[in-house]
């Protein structure tokens, strides 16, 4: 007996060293912070892509180590079952095992195994929603919310009225500030459409379209984008847009170090910054350690839900013909899963 509990004990200190051997710290500070508990695995297996064994090795470790110690499972029953690869109905040591076998399988064969590549494709990891109230005003009888509605605009809608749309139901709103790295081309609309919608009560973020053929370049529109905003703060994040012919042209490298270029940037001048993108670009032209660094903001029209499934994503826009009192032709429609406002606030980001 004492022989076995000795060993189950080294098992379980051997795969803990491996883990903290292989996973990078910085992705770790990252996800969980410096005071971070266990009780955040939940979010980081929201967070995390299907693919990414090592790091849902680590989770499944986790959460074995805090169930074993008669804390609790600090996972749900569906999260769990998903890491339960070897099907005993409950996490082990095992599991967080097969995971890291699949990772090592991976990286020296460039394959799945047929069992890894089964559980990659019937991966369904609930999107992580907010479970605080969105609160704008002051209503302390607003309840809680999983999604909520907005727009995207720039100068092609012209004059908005906002208290229209606010009237209408939207809760927030991304504007566009501009484009390229020359002055010239701040969206002439910007100032109007904030100073506008923030009066009328809605949660604002601004995002600026890309054309940047280099991290040069992409470090010299992130310092016009913050010029162009200065003075403003923003409920919703500061967005990268990456979608224009030249990216579409490069290697992943070079879309991901242009996306890190510019959200550096951003990030060190305070701001909460976030990536927007159509699904099929997301899926093939960036890193997974770029999507699993900033939030995503997804393009995918006419669907049930965007087929973008390489990390969790807090703004889906679902189509570009919507119709809003207040708006005159077509608008871009969004569904934002996470209390932007709540976040800023908390984290001094923004304005805040």
């Amino acid at each position: 007996m004492k022989k076995n509990i000795r060993k189950k004990l080294l098992g379980i200190l051997t795969a803990a060293a491996l883990i903290c051997g292989c996973v990078p710290l910085q992705s770790v500070s990252t996800v969980f912070g410096e005071e971070a508990q266990l009780s955040e695995l939940e979010q980081k297996l929201c967070d995390t892509a299907s693919d990414d064994f090592m790091t849902l090795s680590y989770i499944a470790l986790c959460a074995y180590a805090e169930t074993a110690a008669g804390l609790g499972n600090p996972l749900s029953d569906t999260c769990t079952a998903l890491l339960d690869v070897n099907e005993s109905g409950a996490l082990d040591i095992l599991d967080a095992y097969t995971l890291l076998l699949w990772y090592a399988h991976l990286h020296a064969y460039g394959t799945l195994p047929d069992e890894a590549q089964a559980f990659v494709d019937n991966w369904n990891i609930p999107v992580a929603t907010p479970t605080t109230t969105l609160d704008t005003t002051t209503d302390s009888t607003a309840s809680t919310k999983a999604v909520y509605s907005g727009v995207d605009v720039s100068r092609y809608q012209g004059n908005v009225n906002w208290t229209a749309v606010k009237n209408a139901g939207k809760e927030f709103a991304l504007i566009r500030a501009g484009y390229g790295k020359y002055a010239s081309q701040e969206d002439p609309y910007f100032d109007q459409n904030m100073k506008n919608a923030q009066a009328a009560g809605i949660a604002c973020g601004a995002y600026w379209f890309s054309y940047a053929a280099s991290v040069a370049d992409a470090k010299k529109e992130a310092e016009l984008f913050a010029n162009v905003i200065e003075g403003y703060s923003f409920e919703y994040p500061l967005v990268f847009d990456i979608e224009a012919p030249v990216h579409q042209k490069m290697t992943v490298s070079e879309v991901s170090a242009i996306i890190n270029a510019f959200c550096s940037v951003m990030e060190s001048k305070g701001y909460y910054v976030c990536i927007y993108s159509y699904a099929s670009f997301l899926n093939t032209m960036v890193s997974q350690t770029v999507l699993n660094t900033y939030d995503i903001w997804v393009a995918h029209f006419y669907v049930d839900a965007p087929s973008y499934t390489r990390s969790s994503y807090g703004i889906w826009q679902y189509t570009d013909s919507g119709s809003v009192n207040g708006i005159s032709g077509d608008v871009d429609l969004d569904y934002s899963y996470r209390n932007y406002p709540l976040l800023m606030q908390t984290a001094h980001k923004n304005g805040y």
